[in-house]
């Protein structure tokens, strides 16, 4: 059996299957994404790639160019690889802080880590103590023994004892957990949703984007580009037209300046 992922359409032998967004079912296509400049509104690139790339890929690829100061992404981007990256490279990144998991009442913020000790305690001052390490991070456990008398324990976990992961890039994490608390980044998180969710409103909506006019990535890149060039044009229009509007309001604000001022004796 062939993973969704690489399955080959015969109508289209680029295109691929993507999971979609919400849970809904696997689409085959084509992902397109923006690099939009903040200051103007203008699509400064086009990136497509096939259903089953990865655009973390060719976010990462922005961020080792090093070449702006700030940038505001989805949650698609919010992960350990990325923003080890972005603070590495000194790159201002407004993504969402990472959503805590599982059902348990006492979420993982409220377990203190102790770095001399390498343990968490928990909010009954019980001990976590290292159990195991992988590729995902590290494995900090309490005893069954600790767990099972504790009046917390039906709050806190389903299982016999309590256990926590540490994320590999935990250190990055908190730092960028405590920035998105500050006003720089919800002033991130509202541009970014003005310029990039309207943006592919436009693309989508109201100009087709979302649904693949020809055959190939080759043309659905083009037809991605030419899409993005409409709504560049549309925008340049209205910046245009608002330097022109300010350099008239600057003109005759002068004007009234001129006409009321008092010579100098």
């Amino acid at each position: 059996m062939v993973v969704v992922g690489d399955r080959v359409s015969e109508g289209d032998e680029d295109a691929r299957f993507y999971k979609s967004k919400h849970g809904e079912q696997s689409k085959l296509g084509y992902q397109n994404a923006f690099e939009i400049d903040i200051k103007e509104g203008i699509i400064t690139r086009v990136v497509t790639i096939t259903g089953n790339g990865s655009m973390a890929d060719e976010f990462k690829k922005i961020l080792e160019k090093n070449q702006i100061p700030e940038i505001s992404a989805d949650g698609e981007f919010a992960t350990g690889e990325i923003i080890d990256l972005a603070q590495k490279m000194e790159i201002i990144l407004n993504v969402p802080p990472r959503k805590e998991t599982g059902r348990a009442t006492f979420p993982k913020s409220a377990f203190e880590y102790n770095a001399e000790t390498d343990t968490y305690t928990c909010p009954d001052a019980k001990i976590l103590q290292r159990r195991a390490t992988n590729d995902s991070g590290t494995l900090y456990k309490a005893s069954t023994s600790s767990c099972k008398n504790c009046e917390f324990k039906d709050m806190c976990t389903k299982s016999q004892a309590r256990s926590i992961l540490r994320n590999k890039y935990e250190l990055q994490w908190e730092k960028h957990e405590e920035y998105t608390k500050t006003n720089n980044y919800q002033l991130g998180k509202v541009i970014r949703g003005i310029l990039a969710e309207g943006k592919f409103y436009q693309a989508n909506i109201m100009f087709g984007l979302d649904t693949s006019i020809y055959t190939g990535k080759e043309k659905m890149s083009f037809q991605a580009k030419m899409t993005a060039m409409i709504i560049n044009i549309k925008r340049f229009l209205k910046v245009l037209t608002r330097r022109e509007v300010e350099k008239r309001s600057e003109i005759f604000s002068g004007e009234i300046c001129l006409e009321n001022s008092v010579p100098v004796p």
